[in-house]
């Protein structure tokens, strides 16, 4: 089990057979659960990006102001980055030799 935890995110286990089945987890619980997990997901990463300019700020720290801003001139100013959600994919089995199909 734990070997599967590292290929694939908790929630997803917990609401796929067997466990699922063995655990009696309700289509409804596992909406919440997957609702829940994106939600902590998205604090996750805000809590990243406040940690990651932390650590910038600190060794930033480390230089004269003159190199400080020669590196701001360098990289720029931070920016946060906004992942696309992910598409559904439109791929269904049974298309030719691939196996697949748009």
């Amino acid at each position: 089990m734990q070997r599967l935890l590292r290929r694939t995110s908790f929630v997803e286990i917990l609401t796929s057979d067997p466990v699922k089945t063995n655990l009696e987890i309700t289509d409804d619980q596992s909406a919440n659960l997957r609702t829940k997990e994106k939600e902590i997901e998205a604090e996750l990463q805000r809590e990243i990006a406040k940690l990651r300019e932390k650590a910038r700020e600190e060794l930033l720290s480390s230089l004269r102001p003159t190199q400080k801003e020669a590196v701001r001139k360098l990289f720029g100013e931070t920016y946060e980055f906004k992942a696309k959600p992910k598409a559904k994919s439109r791929m269904i089995k049974g298309g030719g030799k691939g196996g697949w199909k748009e």
